[in-house]
């Protein structure tokens, strides 16, 4: 008995040394754990305003959009986003039931639309924008530590992109990254 249960913890052991060593997932780890603690201190921080953190960056980048130029149809703003069509599909459904955004006709094709926000959600937008939270972690970092920041990440944004055959979308440079 002892036998096989020595044999079982030392087969665990050695599965979570093969897991320790293996710096890039535990750097994907870092990544993903990184996220999700500033996404919830984000949410946090938006729940007085009945907007999640998604809903928020889905207003902000179609306000890029439009300053691009380009039409903030839901498939340009799933191309901004690196989602998958319907997903963001769906999350603009839920954003126009809360009166945040309202799709309208667009004039290319017959079933093409375009992505406005409403008056209502320019006004949440605004109320929501101070990104208290953001600052507030970001804070913990200098300056030059934050241009090796959004370097690194567009590098893996750039990576990512390749990798699933996708065109990097261009992003508002902040002036701390700047050459």
């Amino acid at each position: 008995m002892h036998t096989a249960v020595n044999k079982e913890i030392r087969a665990n052991v050695r599965k979570l040394v093969d897991l320790l060593e293996d710096d890039d997932y535990n750097l994907w780890g870092m990544v993903q754990i990184t996220r999700q603690v500033m996404s919830s201190a984000r949410e946090k921080e938006l729940a007085p305003f009945g907007i999640s953190s998604v809903e928020a960056i889905v207003l902000f980048v179609i306000q890029i959009i439009r300053a691009s130029g380009l039409k903030s149809t839901p498939a340009e703003i799933s191309r901004w986003l690196y989602q998958k069509p319907h997903s963001i599909s769906e999350l603009l459904n839920r954003m126009e039931k809360k009166g945040l955004v309202k799709k309208v006709p667009g004039e290319d094709r017959k079933n093409s639309k375009n992505v406005m926000i409403t008056a209502e959600g320019k006004r949440t937008y605004e109320r929501s924008s101070q990104r208290l939270a953001v600052r507030r972690i970001l804070s913990c970092l200098t300056e030059e530590e934050r241009g090796h920041l959004w370097h690194c990440l567009g590098k893996l944004r750039e990576e990512g992109a390749r990798e699933l055959g996708s065109k990097v979308m261009a992003w508002p440079r902040p002036a701390i990254a700047s050459p």
